[in-house]
């Protein structure tokens, strides 16, 4: 509850900052101002549950006509968890989190709503391990690592320019290789970013789902009990109206593509 508490006072301060630039359309900053104006009202309205909904689409909206940036998918969260609606809550805190891995609004929300889903799926150990060796993977959006490798490349060509003119550079070696170093962990990472397909993520966003062993009901069940809202998973195959999907713990399971959301 005292996460809840948290993230409730924290979603009344952050669904106010402006989500939206210079460059943002005409149309999309009027779904935005309605989307704001609706939020305002549900705070206090006896029906501000279908307002935050009404809200939250005001967002998607916004999104759809070319506004997408962390606060915006930020937005659409906080109203979606107000709404109870802890599945898309999930979704959208994710989209902000590859927009702007180190926002800590983003991920405070995220935190305390993940704290709030009914499956408890603990991580496989290697990859925490190799979430944490691997740190910028993960820590840094896609638009800053592709920047980073361009500015050590360029930092390396000018340093080796400046070598053929001063053969006597101290520390040169040493330097190239850190150099080298970095913008290759930062490129290669931003290559697998760029060549990873859309929708490869997903969040359970139904109430409940039944995984299977298979592509259809005929087979028998993955697990025990029902997988349920805010589950998350990498999307191994869609098949049909199914998906094969890996679960933090490594288990691989098939789920009805209707009751979950991909990013």
């Amino acid at each position: 509850m005292k996460g809840l508490k948290f993230l409730t006072a924290a979603i009344f301060l952050a669904v106010f900052i402006s989500a939206f630039g210079s460059e943002t359309p005409v149309s999309a900053k009027t779904f935005a101002e309605k989307a704001e104006s609706v939020f305002e009202k549900a705070s206090s309205a006896e029906n501000s549950k279908k307002l935050y909904v009404k809200a939250a689409r005001l967002y998607e909206k916004a999104a759809e006509a070319g506004a997408k940036n962390h606060k915006l998918y930020l937005n659409i969260g906080n109203c979606c968890f107000l709404a109870g609606d802890l599945g898309r809550a999930i979704l959208n805190y994710r989209k902000a989190e590859r927009l702007n891995p180190l926002s800590r609004a983003v991920q405070k929300n995220l935190s305390a709503a993940r704290n709030l889903r009914l499956d408890k799926i603990d991580p496989n150990p290697e990859n925490i391990i190799a979430s944490n060796i691997f740190f910028w993977h993960k820590d840094f959006s896609l638009k800053t690592r592709f920047y980073a490798a361009l500015l050590l490349v360029s930092v390396l060509l000018i340093l080796l320019s400046i070598r053929l003119n001063c053969p006597a550079f101290p520390g040169f070696w040493p330097t190239i290789f850190v150099l080298v170093f970095l913008a290759s962990c930062f490129g290669i990472s931003a290559g697998i970013s760029i060549s990873q397909p859309d929708n490869s993520e997903g969040v359970i966003t139904a109430v409940k789902t039944v995984a299977r062993k298979g592509n259809g009901e005929v087979y028998k069940k993955a697990f025990e009990t029902p997988l349920h809202s805010g589950t998350e998973f990498d999307v191994l195959e869609v098949r049909d109206e199914w998906l094969k999907a890996d679960f933090p713990d490594q288990s691989i399971a098939w789920i009805k593509r209707k009751d979950c959301e991909l990013f």
